[in-house]
């Protein structure tokens, strides 16, 4: 067994070690939660305390962008000039989390329905604000909350 051998298998080990325990960390890896050392024993990713769902977080992130960009489409279709677009009432609904009642006079009403379209969109800038100064804080405390 030659020096190289055995160097060449410890790089492999630990670049093993290493995909494995990214994939728990970011949260595609298998479900039991436990990743590969470089000597083949496992470790549980599941009792490490403080460790951030970060998939968890950017789905989050991805699906209110998705939900922002929804409004702004319907708010873009419905503003225009002359334009007979009018959402339905379970667009409504999922958009601006009204009820189904609400959503139907809002049906009926363009100014107020471009109303609360519009407070929607603000309420959705504004927890992407609270986010960015929260993160800017957290920096200059050292990152992590100055832990």
């Amino acid at each position: 067994y030659e020096c190289e051998d055995w160097a060449r298998d410890q790089v492999k080990a630990m670049k093993a070690s290493f995909e494995s325990f990214m994939k728990q960390l970011t949260g595609v890896g298998d479900s039991s939660g436990e990743f590969v050392l470089p000597d083949g024993s496992k470790a549980d990713m599941s009792k490490v305390k403080g460790v951030p769902d970060i998939r968890a977080h950017f789905q989050k992130k991805i699906d209110k962008g998705l939900e922002q960009e929804k409004v702004l489409e319907a708010y873009r279709k419905v503003s225009a000039e002359d334009s007979t677009y009018m959402p339905t009432a379970e667009e409504i609904v999922a958009m601006l989390g009204v009820t189904a009642l609400v959503a139907e006079e809002l049906r009926g009403d363009k100014k107020r329905l471009l109303k609360r379209m519009k407070t929607r969109i603000d309420e959705l800038n504004e927890e992407d604000e609270d986010e960015e100064a929260m993160l800017e804080a957290m920096q200059g405390m050292g990152g992590m909350g100055g832990m």
